[in-house]
């Protein structure tokens, strides 16, 4: 599997990071990057660290937050065109097949009887246990007993 970014996502960022900096007079951050393009910082952080990797960006700390620069950008030119990822497809075969089998399985579940057992069965010890429930006697703060509770009701 092909790691890092990109040649076009590379070239994005890169474009990215020139554009805010004009604009701004500053480097921008992860957010402001993931804002213009319309990607997530999560994302935009990822092809970043591929791109700092190839030292074709930096990351400048500051107190408060990171922002980025460009240190090389004729790295960009060694990128892959495209990203080969050859077990993914097996990957999603498999996945794909686990979700059929489960949606089987549920399909199947619900076409049985296997839960209207289960209902009538849960209804049946739910009724014998409200059957053989026993009423307590009511605790009366203003009697000892619950009997002298009883006595002045008559």
């Amino acid at each position: 599997m092909t790691s890092g970014p990109v040649y076009e996502l590379g070239h994005l960022i890169v474009a990215a990071i020139r554009v805010i900096s004009h604009r701004e007079s500053r480097p921008p951050t992860l957010g402001e990057i993931g804002t213009l393009l319309g990607l997530s910082p999560e994302f935009v952080g990822q092809v970043i660290r591929g791109l700092e990797e190839k030292n074709i960006v930096r990351t400048v700390e500051s107190a408060f937050d990171d922002r980025f620069e460009i240190v090389e950008h004729t790295h960009l030119e060694e990128l892959p065109r495209e990203m080969k990822m050859p077990g993914m497809e097996q990957d999603i075969e498999d996945f794909e097949k686990r979700f059929r089998e489960k949606q089987e399985k549920l399909e199947n579940l619900f076409e049985s009887d296997e839960i209207d057992g289960k209902k009538k069965e849960k209804m049946k010890n739910m009724e014998d246990e409200l059957k053989s429930f026993k009423k307590k006697p009511i605790e009366s703060p203003f009697f000892e007993d619950a009997e002298d509770a009883d006595d002045t009701e008559n």
